[in-house]
């Protein structure tokens, strides 16, 4: 299948054809499934908890094969994961980007960011979730946290002034 983009067919499509894409990004903004998937329809879990649970056996299973340390860590967290539950429970599947972690990120010298890369699915859920991602990796490089307290903040402020609107 061939792809474009929306500024490239944009001047081509009518305008009845324009709303219907529109309303098409709306609508798979939000969805009854948690999870990676290209569409909301396709969110393969119920619940975020589930989500959650299938990235720490991922990690387990990584872990295990690897060898490199015990799997006690992942035996901790998943008992973690197990107190949060009701917590993790009522997160909503909100549509976000969550590939946009220390791998992907384009940064320019100036500290300014230029772009993101692997954009090959979206995911329904927490979309607090790549900030953490990002601190863990950052901890666990010693790097500077400051970047993910400026992240968390900005999209504090911007629900903020969403909510103002409505």
């Amino acid at each position: 299948m061939f792809y474009m983009s929306c500024r490239q067919i944009s001047s081509a499509i009518s305008p009845e054809r324009s709303r219907m894409h529109r309303q098409q990004l709306l609508d798979s903004s939000s969805g009854a499934g948690f999870g990676y998937a290209s569409r909301a329809a396709e969110a393969p879990h119920a619940s975020w908890t589930d989500v959650v649970r299938a990235h720490v056996e991922r990690s387990r299973g990584r872990i295990v094969v690897n060898g490199l340390f015990s799997a006690t860590a992942v035996d901790q967290v998943s008992s973690l994961l197990t107190k949060f539950t009701a917590r993790l429970h009522v997160v909503e599947p909100v549509l976000f980007l969550h590939d946009t972690t220390t791998k992907n990120v384009i940064v320019s010298p100036e500290g300014y960011l230029s772009g993101i890369v692997d954009v090959d699915d979206l995911c329904y859920g927490d979309a607090r979730y790549p900030a953490a991602l990002t601190a863990a990796a950052l901890l666990d490089s010693g790097g500077p946290s400051d970047y993910v307290h400026a992240w968390l903040a900005h999209a504090e402020q911007a629900w903020t002034d969403c909510l103002s609107f409505m």
